[in-house]
């Protein structure tokens, strides 16, 4: 028998319960969902957890979570509160039908399969010494097969399931050590992907950070008594940054909330893994919120728009660390603005991250799909349905279309299932992740930097293809490197991974130095013997001629030779003849002319053929190549072939074309017009 104290703690949740779904928006369905409370009370009657507390607070939490944190309405409502009594009392599926109509005995009878000792998920993800992976790969494919079976015949099992799990995480301090580990990893590995595929991006930290307590107890507390820590210490700090802000939206006439979001322990704890970094080395851990209502129906992009650029006014902004989620939302249905900014010098100026979002983007992020569906108007589809109908639809595949072996199977689950990631294998078999979308050449990085810089070509699945290509989950890479660096100016626009792009930003800037140095060399060499200082007037009549504006851009052009010193330059900077120039020590004098040296032919030697220039190539082999290099050299320049030498392996090609003649502006145009190719890797002068 519950005591009248309990009994009082379960009537104050019932009528939390009923107000939290007084919040939904979804009718008034409150008989409802009194009947089958007053049902499963009773079923539960004098039932207790291992807590001790009654049993029937247990699902009166799961139904308040599938109300007040997910959105849901009084179906399934109902089979939260319905969803253990089959399992602990005499009654049956067939007696919740009779009772409660079809629908919710059906929900009811698939949430109890999810919950069956036939899915259960041990992988060698979640496996460690005391916790090893299931021997039998058939097993745990047919668990995988019994969950996806169950969970795509109406989208309500999960979410309830989600929220019996995020319960139970809550409260799982009340097992013993083995068990604890053992859920939590199936929490991590399983639930959390499948929430944040959802949207729902709450619970799934929440999900993430309770894994992380019971797995890694040492970590997760150390990083999150320093954000404790940290969050007292930032609280001023966010209120200066804030204060503008505030004043400007007020004046702006808008109504909204301003709040500071704190990432999560587990969010941390794994990127200080990822990146082998410490607490401190992660700058974005405190971000700024900004909620608001749009003024109108139809102006809430232009308002989130008006507001970036309202904040954007006030600080400076990163602008490589601006993400548009409202024009194309990610896979989950996410939509905001984000946007890094400069925050106040005092104490010091950090970058400060700024989310921008209206109320239903809010509502979305914080409740998933239900809340999407609640906003949408009549049948219309947009990217977040289209996004759920391909993952379901590529669940139904892998249903419909078995791997021929259980290892395979299980494979495809994780790589389209469980992760908006793909996975891609290296000839030794090991799998590796890598964002959607990415190129060959972003995996080249992912493996090693030194790899990504001397990429030449991968093999995908033993057939060559060029660097741009996007990759495909399951695939087999192999990437095929060089001795030298390979670099090209084309790989900015092959690849989309963040550390695939600085790495090639990087090695261009140090390039560019080089060269402009080499540059600035070159122009000293030449105009010191003339007592010519390479000074400001100097330097602005060569500008001026060239028509550039900074003088880096003029010694790169030098040092990479789209320009050549001649004696041309001379009369750049004097070109009158009588021209007062400065030599020496500043005193005037008259512009010497320089002798102009003699050709003598040499005696018994025929008269030279006219200078060549050698041209080398790299790249990728295909079909009709040589024939396109031909009809370019044609026509963009008048220089007859005297030499072609080509050779290829792999399916890629390296060659050297001679041409009687050495004019800088031919080949340099010639150059230009043969990087066009989409075959050309490289093409450089030689000589």
């Amino acid at each position: 028998m519950f005591t009248a104290e309990e009994q009082l703690q379960i009537e104050n949740e019932f009528e939390a319960l009923l107000n939290d779904y007084s919040g939904t928006r979804n009718g008034d369905k409150s008989d409802l969902i009194r009947r089958v409370f007053r049902f499963a009370e009773e079923a539960h009657r004098n039932q207790r957890r291992l807590s001790g507390e009654p049993y029937i607070l247990h699902p009166l939490a799961v139904a308040r979570i599938v109300a007040s944190e997910i959105g849901l309405g009084s179906t399934s409502i109902s089979v939260a509160l319905l969803h253990d009594v089959v399992k602990l009392s005499d009654h049956t599926f067939e007696e919740i039908e009779a009772a409660f109509g079809s629908k919710i005995g059906e929900l009811v009878r698939d949430v109890h399969k999810l919950a069956g000792k036939n899915v259960r998920f041990v992988t060698e993800e979640t496996a460690d010494p005391r916790h090893p992976a299931i021997k039998n790969p058939e097993e745990q494919a047919e668990n995988f097969r019994n969950f996806l079976l169950t969970m795509s015949n109406d989208v309500r099992v999960i979410l309830v399931k989600i929220a019996d799990r995020l319960h139970n995480m809550r409260t799982l301090g009340n097992l013993e050590p083995l068990k604890q580990k053992r859920i939590a990893s199936e929490t991590l590995f399983l639930y959390a992907p499948i929430a944040y595929r959802l949207g729902l991006f709450n619970i799934k930290s929440q999900l993430e950070d309770l894994s992380l307590r019971y797995e890694h107890p040492t970590e997760y507390k150390a990083v999150q008594e320093r954000l404790q820590k940290d969050a007292a210490i930032e609280e001023t700090y966010f209120a200066t940054f804030a204060a503008p802000i505030h004043a400007k939206l007020i004046e702006m006439g808008f109504e909204y909330s301003v709040k500071t979001r704190m990432k999560s322990v587990f969010s941390i704890w794994r990127k200080m893994q990822k990146k082998g970094c410490t607490y401190d080395e992660i700058y974005d851990i405190f971000a700024e919120r900004v909620v608001f209502t749009p003024r109108t129906e139809t102006s809430e992009k232009d308002d989130c728009w008006k507001i970036f650029r309202a904040i954007t006014d006030l600080y400076s902004i990163k602008p490589d660390r601006t993400r548009d989620w409202i024009t194309r939302p990610k896979d989950n249905g996410y939509e905001a603005l984000h946007v890094t900014v400069q925050g106040p010098k005092a104490p010091e100026a950090r970058w400060i991250e700024v989310q921008i979002r209206s109320e239903r983007m809010n509502e979305i992020d914080e409740k998933g799909i239900a809340a999407h569906w609640k906003y949408k108007r009549g049948n219309e589809k947009d990217a977040a349905d289209s996004s759920l109908d391909q993952w379901f639809k590529t669940i139904k595949e892998i249903l419909d279309n078995p791997a021929p072996n259980a290892t395979e199977f299980l494979n495809a689950i994780k790589l389209n299932v469980l992760s908006t990631s793909i996975y891609v294998f290296t000839p030794t078999g090991d799998l590796r992740e890598i964002p959607k979308g990415a190129t060959a050449l972003d995996f080249a990085f992912a493996l090693h930097t030194d790899i990504g810089m001397h990429a030449e070509a991968v093999r995908i699945n033993h057939k060559i293809a060029p660097l741009n290509t996007v990759l495909q989950s399951g695939q087999q890479v192999e990437v095929i490197t060089a001795t030298e660096t390979k670099v090209s100016e084309k790989w900015r626009k092959w690849v989309h991974t963040p550390k695939a792009k600085n790495c090639i930003d990087n090695y261009f800037k140090k390039q560019r130095q080089l060269v402009v140095s080499r540059g600035e060399k070159m122009l000293k060499d030449y105009f010191e013997p003339l007592n010519i200082p390479l000074d400001t007037d100097t330097m602005n009549a060569l500008l001026s001629h060239y028509g550039m504006h900074q003088w880096d851009d003029l010694y790169c052009a030098f040092g990479n030779g789209d320009l050549a010193v001649s004696d041309n330059l001379r009369k750049i900077v004097h070109p009158r003849k009588g021209f007062l120039g400065f030599l020496g020590f500043g005193q005037p004098t008259k512009e010497k002319q320089p002798k102009k040296k003699k050709q003598r032919p040499q005696k018994g030697k025929p008269q030279e053929t006219p200078a060549s220039s050698t041209l080398e190539l790299k790249g990728i082999d295909s079909k009709g190549l040589l024939n396109q290099i031909t009809v370019i050299i044609a026509e963009t320049c008048t220089a007859n072939i005297l030499n072609i030498h080509l050779e290829c392996k792999d399916g890629l090609f390296r060659g050297y074309i001679t041409l009687d003649t050495n004019n800088d502006n031919d080949i340099l145009r010639l150059l230009a017009e043969l990087k066009k190719l989409h075959e050309i890797e490289n093409a450089t002068r030689k000589n």
